[in-house]
C-alpha cells in the first residue's frame, strides 16, 4: 500500500535502480552512499505544506540542517542536465512532490521524487551509480513510467517497528514466550485469563520513528505508564495516547522487546531509562530495559481461525482501515473550509445544492459504504435530502458512488469519482472538481 507520510518522523531515500541511499556530505554535497543504518547523514524529514501537495525535504542531523534543492532549473529546462545543492530554504526551489509509480511494487512502494516546475516536470534522476542530477520530463509521462528505475525511489522510515504486515486493522496479540496471550485482568496487564474473547486483542498503530500506541480493543484504553507514590513505573491504561508511545524492537530471533521511556530517579541524580514489559509469575510489570528472557515477547496478527468471538467483522463499517462509516463534518485540510448543504425549499430559489467557502457554515454529512470499495456522503437538511456527487467534471447533488482515498498525510483524504478527479475547495462558494493536489485533501471531523 501507499506509504503515509508521517509529521517528524525520520525517513531514507533509496534508488530502486543501484539501491543505494541519498547521503549528505561534509561539504554539502549530495551522493548516493551504500546504506549506513546509523548514519545522521542519510537520515530526512519531509517537511509537508500546507495542503500536504509537496514537501521539503530536510536534513535530519541537527548540527547540519538544510534542504535538498534544485541548483539550476534553468539548464533542465533547456533540455540540460540539472544539479541539485543542499542548503538553507531560500529562493532555490526545494519543494517536491511523491508520484506513486504505476507498477507492482513489494513493500516499502516506490515513488517518483519530482519537483513541479514551469510547464515540465522536473525529476530527481539517478542515471549512474553516483551521478545524481535533475531531468526533464517532457511529456508528462510522471505517472506511468514503467521499468525506467532511474527516476524511481523508495521512502522509508528510518526506524520502524517492524511489525508483522497487515493490509486490514492492525490487530495483534502479544504471548509470552510460552505462548500465553497477555490481556488486562482488574486494571491490570496479566496472563492467566486465557479464554477467547477480544480481551487478547491489541491494536498496535506506529507512531513513525519506531513509536506505537497499544490499545486494548476490550478495555478500550491505551497502554500507558506513570510514576507511582514509591517512585516506580507501572502498568495504568488512559483513554488518550498523550505521551503512551512505546517502542516495539524486533530482535534478532522472532521476539520483540516492548518499552517505554521514563524519567528514573536516585538519589544523586536522575536520567531518561526504558522500561520494559517484563513478565512475572502471572503478571507483566514494568522493569529496566535489559536482554532477559522474561522480557522477550511474540507479536502476533489475531488469528482469523478463532472465529467471530475473536474476530468480528471490521470491514463492515470502514470505508479504509483508519476511516470508519459514521456521520462527520468535512473540512479542507487546505483552507480550512466546511463542505456545506443548501436546502432550497421555497418554490423559484434554484436547486438544492453541495457548496464550500465558509469557516463557520457547516453541514454533518453521513459516510456510507457502497459495495467493497466505494463509498457515499449523505444528509438531511430541511427534509430534503443531499446526496455528494461527481458527475461531468461538476460536483453536484446526485446519488452516485464516490472512492475516498488516503492522502499523502495520515488523517487526509481524496474525495474521488474513482478516476483521479477529486472534489476540492477553490476559496469561493463553489466547490470544484480538478486533479488530485492542493485543496482537494479533506479532514473527517467527529465520528
Amino acid at each position: 500500500m501507499p506509504i503515509t507520510i508521517l509529521p517528524g518522523v525520520i525517513y531514507r531515500i533509496q534508488s530502486v535502480d543501484y539501491g543505494t541511499y541519498l547521503e549528505r556530505r561534509n561539504d554539502d554535497s549530495l551522493v548516493m552512499r551504500p546504506d549506513k543504518p546509523d548514519s545522521i547523514s542519510q537520515r530526512w524529514f519531509l517537511r509537508p505544506s500546507a495542503d500536504g501537495s509537496v514537501f521539503k525535504v530536510e536534513s535530519a542531523d541537527t548540527d547540519q540542517r538544510g534542504f535538498m534543492k534544485a541548483a539550476s532549473i534553468s539548464k533542465v529546462s533547456k533540455g540540460e542536465v540539472g544539479e541539485l545543492a543542499f542548503g538553507p530554504s531560500d529562493s532555490a526551489p526545494d519543494q517536491w512532490a511523491l508520484i506513486q509509480v504505476d507498477k507492482d511494487s513489494i513493500s516499502p512502494i516506490c515513488y517518483l521524487l519530482l519537483q513541479p516546475a514551469g510547464n515540465r516536470d522536473i525529476l530527481l534522476d539517478l542515471t549512474e551509480p553516483d551521478k545524481l542530477i535533475l531531468s526533464r520530463d517532457p511529456a508528462h509521462r510522471n505517472k506511468f513510467f514503467h521499468g525506467e528505475e532511474n527516476l524511481q525511489w523508495r521512502i522509508a522510515e528510518a526506524s520502524p517497528s517492524n511489525l508483522p504486515e497487515t493490509t486490514g486493522d492492525p490487530i495483534y496479540r502479544i504471548r509470552t514466550l510460552n505462548g500465553d496471550g497477555i490481556h488486562v485482568e482488574k486494571n491490570q496487564l496479566s496472563i492467566i485469563n486465557q479464554s477467547r474473547g477480544d480481551h487478547r486483542e491489541w491494536q498496535i498503530v506506529s507512531k513513525g520513528n519506531g513509536k506505537c500506541t497499544i490499545y486494548n480493543q476490550h478495555n478500550k484504553s491505551y497502554l500507558n505508564a506513570v510514576e507511582n507514590s514509591d517512585g516506580h513505573w507501572v502498568v495504568i491504561f488512559s483513554q488518550t495516547a498523550n505521551n503512551a508511545e512505546w517502542d516495539i524492537k524486533k530482535n534478532s530471533d522472532f521476539t520483540y522487546t516492548i518499552w517505554i521511556e521514563r524519567i528514573l530517579r536516585t538519589p544523586k541524580h536522575q536520567h531518561t531509562q526504558p522500561f520494559a514489559l517484563t513478565l512475572k509469575e502471572k503478571s507483566v510489570i514494568l522493569k529496566p530495559a535489559k536482554e532477559a528472557h522474561n522480557q522477550m515477547w511474540l507479536i502476533e496478527l489475531s488469528d482469523a481461525t478463532l472465529g467471530p468471538v475473536d474476530e468480528p467483522d471490521t470491514d463492515a463499517d470502514h470505508i479504509l482501515p483508519n476511516l470508519a462509516t459514521g456521520e462527520y463534518l468535512v473540512k479542507n485540510a487546505a483552507n480550512s473550509h466546511y463542505i456545506r448543504f443548501k436546502a432550497n425549499t421555497a418554490v423559484g430559489t434554484g436547486a438544492s445544492q453541495f457548496m464550500g467557502g465558509s469557516l463557520t457554515s457547516k453541514t454533518r454529512l453521513k459516510l456510507s459504504k457502497v459495495g467493497d470499495k466505494g463509498a457515499s456522503l449523505s444528509c438531511n437538511v430541511q427534509g430534503i435530502i443531499g446526496n455528494l456527487g461527481i458527475k461531468n467534471g461538476q460536483v453536484v447533488n446526485e446519488s452516485m458512488t464516490l472512492t475516498i482515498e488516503n492522502g499523502p498525510i495520515a488523517g487526509q483524504y481524496y474525495i474521488t469519482d474513482g478516476n483521479g478527479n477529486a472534489i476540492a475547495d477553490n476559496n469561493t462558494d463553489n466547490l470544484v472538481v480538478n486533479q488530485k493536489g492542493a485543496g482537494s485533501l479533506w479532514v473527517f471531523e467527529g465520528r
